[in-house]
């Protein structure tokens, strides 16, 4: 199966939670996370946003509670992972890869309160 927007935007409350940990690092994730990690192997993304978790300014009660990560992928499949605390804020963190095979131009993701989701599953 390739992981398209329709799956994506179909994900709903999850009833299952994940736990992904680099050493002492762990975040939790939803169904719908589970579901892009796995059908675009994609648990690098995972690796991404829970390697910065140790950075004093994401420690913020403001982005403890909520932080917005974007996954933007060129036509040339090099891409782009940001973090901002809002659609609207400046950029936090960001990070280039030079190739991914993510197969979606565009991912958002949620991290409130230290569990992962879609934004439809909020």
């Amino acid at each position: 199966m390739t992981l398209t927007q329709a799956d994506i935007d179909q994900s709903r409350i999850s009833e299952n939670n994940y736990s992904h940990s680099i050493g002492s690092l762990k975040i939790n994730y939803t169904d719908g996370v589970y579901l892009v990690a796995t059908e675009s192997k994609a648990f690098w993304l995972l690796n991404v946003i829970l390697s910065y978790q140790i950075y004093p300014v994401l420690n913020s009660h403001e982005l403890k509670r909520f932080q917005l990560w974007e996954l933007t992928v060129n036509e040339d499949k090099s891409a782009l992972v940001t973090c901002r605390k809002s659609e609207n804020s400046s950029i936090i963190f960001s990070q280039k890869f030079e190739k991914t095979d993510f197969p979606l131009p565009l991912l958002q993701l949620y991290l409130i309160d230290g569990t992962l989701m879609l934004p439809s599953e909020n």
